[in-house]
């Protein structure tokens, strides 16, 4: 069954199809075919070309991993820089208490080790706290 484009009975529609259905396919001029095959055989005997996308992407790689490194080593230095200019962190008196009555009951090496611990996991206080700013103010 076939499904016509044109459903419409316009008595032109059907005289083109008539002419259309007598034309009879015909194939390339002969001259064309080894013009063609020329064609071909250069482009694909020609040097390759340069290809940005060869480069492109490990650019980009290499370009993310440089600016990784060098936030990184900016955060090192930055800390370096500011322990310089600062001066040691203050002691944590709540660290110093509690090292002090463990090594009270064990030794003063398992004082210092719990120490080096709590003052390493010490966070800045909270302005807004319980003793904070907003506790000073009420």
């Amino acid at each position: 069954m076939r499904a016509d484009v044109n459903d419409s009975n316009d008595p032109q529609d059907e005289e083109m199809e008539r002419i259309l259905r007598q034309a009879t396919p015909r194939g390339a001029d002969a001259a064309i075919r080894p013009r063609i095959l020329a064609a071909v055989a250069r482009q694909v005997g020609a040097p390759a070309r340069f290809r940005w996308e060869r480069i492109y992407w490990p650019a980009v790689a290499a370009a993310i991993l440089l600016g990784v490194l060098l936030n990184y080593w900016i955060a090192v230095a930055g800390k370096e820089r500011l322990a310089q200019i600062m001066g040691p962190p203050a002691v944590s008196k709540q660290a110093a208490d509690v090292a002090a009555d463990i090594a009270a009951i064990t030794d003063e090496a398992t004082g210092r080790w719990a120490y080096d611990r709590l003052a390493a996991s010490r966070r800045t206080p909270d302005p807004f706290g319980p003793s904070g700013m907003r506790a000073q103010h009420q």
